[in-house]
């Protein structure tokens, strides 16, 4: 039994999945939320540009970061169109530093990184929005509840929606495998 678990290890491989795919999902995402009347502030876009560092060399994964940023600087509630896409670049340049940290097969690396790059992303913008508008004071509990809680909430949203799926569909497939045998 040992042996067959070590053979059959249930992985997801971040080196394969579809950037399309992870950029429709994070749109409809963006989406329906503000048509139910609920305010999320979270990153929908994290993962498919995490995708996009695995795969991609830096100057594709930046550009798909830029317009991802243009994408969510549309449907923001900020004045300054390019701040989003600001922030996708900056947490894009330190996504692809620690990558070579975090294995692309492992269940922990998609939220883990989704994470890291929220809450990059969201200090950027912040601190973006306090240089533009000096009218806007930069609190601690700003900052606690944008950059830390909201970067957990992205990363749970990307185990969620990313990798349990892929996770449960791997484990079915396991066990009927292991039926067969």
């Amino acid at each position: 039994m040992k042996r067959f678990f070590r053979k059959y290890q249930p992985t997801i491989n971040l080196r394969k999945k579809s950037i399309l795919a992870a950029f429709l999902i994070g749109f409809l995402l963006l989406l329906i939320p503000p048509a139910l009347g609920v305010v999320l502030r979270l990153h929908y876009f994290m993962p498919a540009m995490i995708i996009a560092v695995y795969q991609k060399p830096l100057s594709t994964s930046i550009w798909i970061g830029i317009f991802c940023g243009v994408v969510s600087g549309l449907f923001a509630k900020v004045d300054w169109m390019g701040i989003y896409a600001l922030a996708n670049v900056a947490a894009i340049a330190c996504i692809t530093y620690y990558r070579r940290y975090f294995f692309s097969d492992s269940f922990s690396t998609l939220p883990l990184l989704t994470t890291l790059g929220s809450c990059i992303a969201t200090f950027v913008i912040a601190i973006s929005i306090v240089l533009l508008d000096k009218a806007i004071v930069l609190s601690m509990k700003l900052l606690i509840y944008d950059a830390i809680l909201m970067a957990f909430a992205d990363g749970l949203y990307a185990l969620m929606i990313f990798t349990l799926p892929a996770f449960v569909a791997q484990h079915f497939t396991v066990r009927r495998i292991a039926t067969e045998d």
